[in-house]
């Protein structure tokens, strides 16, 4: 895949990630002002097992489909391309529904002795219901990222969003106030629509040539997904079942601290329900980006394109240097403004510290990316544990003694840590090696002076102080032109890149609209 074919792609992920941010951002703040924070913190309790079953029944399958599948594309091995498939959905119903099952026979055991909470008990066995939905529509989404079809996987997310919303009105205008089952329940429905939505799709776009004969055996095929997919299942599966312990161990840090139980549960929905996704919400790109790169790396890797694999990386760094720092920018001039006009809470000080790690939150999602796509697994899972140990440490240690900012800056470490160790790992791939001059001081400079600038506004001009939606936008607005002026000066950006990006936006947009509303 060209650069110019992964900016098409990316742009039509982006905007269908964009769509459905939006939706689901707009429920979140709807959920965490209606359940409260405590509520929310029990919310963050029970997700953490979605995505840990998530990772063992699909994450290392699905990416494995779509890497396989761009690579027999390429040979117009069709016959091939199928048996891949199918034994990786084979593969990932029977881990979910085993999964399922477990889950919803051990669930009074995890509410009354893991998390000592029986309101989270009814939450998780509805919560199981989902599962299979949830991995087999994962694959056929990875089966479509490797055909390059991002606008049906992209479509489905959408869709997705919508059906969620639609439960939610639907249970609380029929039975009353919002509640954790009722978010759950949301959920689920949301994957099994989305899983028949797919599904749909992948009939009616079925290749001509689908039938022919594979010239790989059953037990090769099989030794093949195995092999590539389970370290980046047990990357996954071990990342995932960490930060699950993670979320369980806050609040009995935050207890040692001197806090409440309800008042430790509401700083964890606090921080990982209300802050985190506001920092996450313009990320939309960044996650298209990823996407997109696995198996546009695989496959120029497959045919040993040196060149495009150095275009390729570079430019995607670059592009999340620039994002990524305009968001730190944003988060450390406005956090009052986000705090208060969306959330009923008081969360400045939490966007103000996370929005100084936004940068490396960025470079981490998209290094992961280039690492997959590359067939770096190894490295990329034992980056992300020891980041993942790094947090748990300063947990255990620092929260006791200085609270919730024992956590942050453990977090931070982490994440500088596992930013620069897969940085560092991708660069005997590139042929000319950005500098860190470059790729981190030239758009940090640019985003500390629209910081600054925009800051004296806000003190000294009452059309920016004030905590209102047209103040926001109109110092967004101008943060923005800011950042943009002080990187073009750095010679961070050129002009013509801006013109470049623009110019591939209009069609992606065009046919992932009528692809929705057709």
């Amino acid at each position: 895949m060209k650069t110019d074919s992964i900016i098409k792609s990316t742009i039509i992920l982006t905007t269908a990630g964009l769509i459905t941010k939006v939706i689901g951002f707009i429920y979140r703040v709807y959920m965490a002002n209606e359940l409260g924070a405590e509520a929310m913190g029990l919310y963050q309790l029970i997700i953490p097992l979605y995505i840990l079953a998530w990772s063992i029944s699909c994450s290392g399958i699905t990416t494995t489909i779509s890497k396989l599948t761009s690579e027999s594309l390429s040979k117009r091995n069709y016959g091939e391309m199928k048996r891949f498939l199918y034994i990786c959905l084979g593969m990932s119903f029977i881990l979910s529904t085993t999964i399922s099952v477990l889950l919803f026979l051990f669930a009074d055991f995890l509410g009354n002795s893991f998390y000592n909470d029986i309101r989270v008990i009814t939450p998780i066995k509805i919560l199981t219901f989902s599962f299979p939905f949830m991995a087999l529509g994962s694959c056929v989404r990875g089966y479509f990222y490797g055909l390059q079809k991002s606008t049906i996987p992209a479509t489905s997310q959408v869709v997705e969003q919508l059906i969620k919303i639609f439960i939610i009105i639907t249970l609380v205008t029929r039975f009353g106030s919002f509640t954790i089952t009722y978010a759950v329940l949301g959920l689920v429905f949301s994957e099994i629509f989305a899983f028949f939505y797919v599904l749909y799709e992948f009939n009616k776009n079925k290749i001509d040539s689908f039938n022919s004969v594979s010239s790989i055996s059953f037990k090769n095929s099989f030794n093949i997904i195995v092999a590539m997919a389970l370290p980046l299942t047990l990357n996954k599966v071990l990342t995932s079942a960490l930060v699950t312990y993670e979320n369980m161990l806050i609040p009995l840090k935050l207890i040692e601290y001197g806090l409440s139980k309800e008042r430790a549960l509401a700083t964890l929905g606090q921080l990982t329900g209300m802050a985190l996704p506001l920092i996450y919400f313009p990320s939309s790109l960044l996650v298209a980006i990823s996407i997109s790169l696995v198996p546009a790396l695989a496959s120029a890797k497959a045919k040993n394109l040196t060149r495009t694999i150095d275009d390729n990386i570079n430019k995607t760094l670059l592009f999340t240097s620039f994002s990524s720092f305009w968001v730190l920018a944003f988060f450390i001039t406005f956090p009052k403004h986000l705090s208060f006009l969306i959330y009923t809470d008081d969360i400045s000080m939490y966007l103000l510290y996370l929005g100084f790690l936004a940068p490396f939150l960025y470079f981490q999602m998209v290094l992961n990316g280039i690492l997959s796509g590359l067939g770096e697994h190894f490295p990329l899972f034992i980056h992300n544990v020891l980041g993942s140990i790094v947090t748990i440490i300063s947990i255990y240690i620092l929260v006791p003694k200085i609270g919730l900012t024992g956590f942050l800056v453990g977090f931070g470490c982490s994440l500088i840590f596992t930013s620069y160790s897969n940085y560092h790992k991708i660069k005997k791939y590139m042929i000319n090696n950005i500098t860190i001059f470059n790729l981190i001081f030239k758009p940090f400079l640019s985003a500390m002076c629209s910081f600054l600038t925009v800051s004296y506004f806000i003190k000294t001009t009452s059309l920016f102080g004030s905590i209102s939606i047209p103040s926001l936008l109109i110092g967004v607005s101008t943060l923005s032109f800011i950042y943009i002026f002080f990187s073009i000066g750095t010679g961070f950006i050129t002009i013509e890149d801006i013109k470049k990006v623009f110019s591939y936006i209009k069609r992606p947009i065009i046919g992932l609209s009528k692809n929705i509303f057709s």
